[in-house]
């Protein structure tokens, strides 16, 4: 198949470039080609991308070239309308993806979703409940998926033996906050080797051999998914504050939540944090298969979800076309194609100039190209 991963950036190892990364090497082992398209595109992920085509210029993809959309960030938004009316014909499933439900970014547009015939993803409950009430009257609760973050096959090969003393343990963070680094100081003077993971310090993309040489994991979000795939105790903390060890008792609320921390936001000092830590992994290290065997943890698995999405991308596209063709016939739709574009050409601007990135000609000036590219008509 050939396949288009779309999100805002493409730079840092964070959320949603990692998502990126492992949706499109997913793809890439199932023997397909694989693009991916973002705003930025630097090191160090850029440096991961191998066999994947970069693509800068999102406003100039043609879609009708792929089988399978996957859109971080609305980014369909910046296409033009002449890459729907050229993809009305054949169109490719597309997965709308949303990963937070807060940051403007990740807003899912129902109207387009209808047309498209999209499947609507998010990362958790919260964010699917969020993606449905902001979009009343055009998308079902129900009929969204939640991917729970989910981790790729290489997480979840058998896993060791979890462990029975804390020796090591191993803070995932890109931005840590200061009452856990000093629990950190403290816990390495009462003789544990504290290794921290992200920004500041051994800023790399996390592998298996991380997961496994570690004792147990500080973290939130999709390092606790990697904690559980490799059947590790996860003390879930970081900017947000936290719950804690991971434990039966947190693990449905804190799922719902995408183990974020949220919505407790429970702060401690740092004498607290490294007494919660040592004295609760022995309970931690017992809970962590206790989840295993009480939870089916195949919802953790990206496999799961692509797997199904490339079967549906085979099937005949009839429908597909058939209702892409029936919503452009609407000036109204038309309308709200332009519009999206515009404010999707504005935050793009925003972001670049926010992050230090050169400029192209479309984004120093966005409604003159607009009008350049559209024939000064958008209908």
């Amino acid at each position: 198949m050939r396949v288009l991963v779309l999100t805002n950036h493409f730079s840092e190892f964070a959320g949603s470039e990692i998502v990126a990364l492992e949706v499109a090497q997913w793809f890439l082992t199932h023997g397909d080609q694989v693009t991916l398209a973002a705003n930025l595109i630097r090191p160090p992920m850029s440096e991961l991308a191998a066999s994947i085509a970069l693509v800068r210029s999102i406003d100039e993809i043609d879609i009708s070239q792929f089988d399978l959309v996957w859109c971080q960030h609305g980014l369909l938004n910046l296409l033009r309308l002449a890459a729907y009316t050229g993809a009305a014909e054949s169109p490719p499933l597309v997965a709308l993806v949303s990963l937070s439900p807060f940051e403007p970014y990740e807003h899912v547009d129902g109207l387009l979703a209808n047309a498209l015939s999209a499947k609507v993803i998010t990362n958790s409950s919260e964010t699917a409940d969020e993606v449905a009430q902001r979009n009343q009257d055009l998308l079902r609760r129900e009929d969204l998926v939640v991917f729970h973050n989910a981790a790729p096959d290489m997480f979840w090969k058998e896993p060791p033996r979890p462990p029975t003393t804390l020796r090591t343990l191993t803070i995932v963070s890109n931005h840590m906050p200061s009452e856990l680094a000093a629990a950190k100081a403290i816990l390495e003077q009462r003789g544990l080797h504290v290794r921290h993971m992200g920004m500041g310090e051994d800023y790399r993309r996390i592998d298996v051999a991380d997961i496994d040489e570690s004792d147990a994991l500080v973290s939130i979000g999709k390092t606790v998914i990697y904690g559980l795939a490799r059947a590790k105790p996860v003390y879930m903390y970081d900017h947000f504050g936290g719950d804690g060890w991971l434990t039966r008792a947190n693990f449905e609320q804190s799922s719902f939540y995408n183990f974020s921390g949220r919505p407790a936001v429970r702060r401690l000092d740092a004498e607290k944090l490294a007494k919660e830590i040592i004295e609760g992994f022995d309970h931690a290290a017992d809970e962590i298969n206790r989840i295993g065997a009480s939870y089916d943890l195949n919802q953790f698995r990206l496999d799961t979800y692509l797997k199904r999405l490339r079967e549906q991308a085979l099937k005949p596209r009839t429908w597909r076309a058939f209702t892409l063709q029936r919503a452009l016939a609407f000036r109204r739709f038309r309308a709200h194609l332009e519009a999206a574009r515009q404010s999707g050409l504005v935050m793009r601007r925003s972001y670049l100039l926010a992050n230090g990135a050169a400029l192209s000609e479309r984004d120093h000036h966005p409604n003159l190209w607009s009008n350049r590219v559209n024939g000064g008509s958008s209908s």
